[in-house]
């Protein structure tokens, strides 16, 4: 009894060596690309010495459904052709379209590879693109305009406010009260207003009340 588990356990060593052993490597591991265009994809396996394998392909939508793997999700396409041999497989897709979109999966000897994606971008008119460079340089533009507005606008208000306060505290430097008046003038001056000063009433009589009149 001791002799068969020793022996399914050695069985169960080799068997896990050997897979660990046997990997398979996709090149490229993403492809983007406009429609249209041709794209290859490579799988090697890391043991070269085996010969001739089984080499299959199966394309997903995603991660998802790789764990029920079946027929129906092996690939095939008249657009499309594969080359094997020596432990390598390719495969070439040819005038790719939106739809092509997913997970390319190689599989050799029931080991699945790594998986390759692809992306399919449709091309977009040129006048499109045009249309949505102009618009976005415009924004640019504006954005760019109204930031110089928040730097220069708050600069010249403070710079107006600092002046007016200036302005206003500002003491007067001379002062031109008697400017252009000569000393010498002065009493020609007083005569001058003398002349038009009303004549004194000399016919008014001048009382002084003596304290004995109180």
């Amino acid at each position: 009894m001791n002799n068969i588990v020793l022996a399914c356990f050695l069985l169960l060593l080799v068997n896990l060596s050997d897979t660990a052993e046997f990997q398979i490597h996709q090149k490229p591991r993403f492809y983007g690309v406009k429609v249209g265009k041709l794209v290859g994809f490579t799988c090697s396996a890391s043991d070269q010495t085996l010969g001739q394998v089984v080499v299959k392909w199966y394309k997903f939508s995603s991660t998802s459904e790789v764990v029920n793997i079946n027929t129906k999700y092996e690939f095939t396409n008249t657009r499309a052709c594969k080359e094997s041999g020596n432990m390598k497989s390719q495969l070439f897709i040819q005038d790719v379209q939106v739809k092509d979109s997913g997970i390319y999966y190689c599989m050799m000897n029931q080991t699945l590879g790594p998986g390759t994606e692809l992306q399919v971008f449709r091309q977009g008119k040129p006048e499109v693109a045009e249309r949505r460079n102009y618009i976005k340089d415009i924004i640019i533009y504006f954005q760019s305009f109204l930031l110089l507005l928040c730097i220069i606008v708050p600069l010249v208000w403070y710079y107006r406010l600092e002046h007016k306060e200036e302005a206003v505290y500002e003491e007067p430097e001379h002062d031109h009260t008697y400017e252009g008046l000569d000393i010498e003038h002065c009493g020609d001056l007083y005569e001058d207003l003398t002349a038009f000063a009303p004549a004194p009433d000399t016919d008014a009589a001048w009382e002084i009340e003596s304290p004995e009149q109180e």
